[in-house]
């Protein structure tokens, strides 16, 4: 016997506020850890705009993601494995920003930032840069996370919104092509294409 049901919605929240989050599938791996990994990149008219065509390659996959429930709040940490590609540390302590800071250290193309124990209750706005073709700024008056990034379609600079109603933690993982950024543990993340030319 077929029993028919009904689906209701109550209200929609995505699982990434990036632009290329793409057909995310997930698993299960042998310590019952749900694990997702999704498509870096959406097919549209910039397409073939792409840099990486010229290498034979197009768009890219996340990095997996180890899932969780909080509430009833989807929460997507970086899986821990990820840890075993790290070759070197630099470790900054009580970095007061404002105006313009540089950290000397903190450079390459690819790199795992961390930023911890983040206050915001005396801190002005800040934007991390990213190579010159993208940025991410934290507006404290407004508690809103602003994803910028050149478009490989015209070369203007388009963008993507995140409401946090308190920064903590920024846990930023970046290559020559991806940018994925986890917010307050998970609880919000972006990732984008990006390509640099610094």
């Amino acid at each position: 016997m077929i029993k028919k049901g009904i689906f209701q919605t109550e209200g929609f929240t995505e699982l990434d506020s990036g632009f290329d989050f793409y057909a995310p599938q997930t698993m299960t791996d042998e310590n019952g850890r749900r694990i997702l990994f999704a498509w870096m990149g959406i097919t549209d008219a910039s397409e073939q705009n792409h840099p990486t065509i010229a290498n034979g390659w197009i768009h890219a996959m996340t990095i997996p993601r180890e899932l969780s429930l909080k509430g009833d709040k989807i929460i997507q940490r970086p899986a821990v494995e990820l840890k075993k590609l790290r070759k070197s540390h630099t470790a900054y302590t009580n970095v007061f920003i404002q105006d313009t800071v540089e950290l000397p250290q903190v450079s390459g193309k690819s790199l795992e930032l961390l930023m911890e124990e983040i206050d915001t209750s005396e801190a002005a706005d800040f934007t991390i840069s990213f190579g010159g073709s993208a940025s991410l700024s934290y507006e404290v008056n407004r508690q809103r996370l602003v994803f910028r990034r050149v478009s490989l379609l015209d070369q203007s600079w388009e963008q993507r919104v995140c409401e946090v109603d308190e920064l903590e933690k920024l846990h930023i993982f970046m290559d020559t092509s991806s940018l994925e950024i986890f917010v307050n543990d998970g609880g919000d993340r972006f990732h984008f294409q990006i390509f640099s030319e610094t």
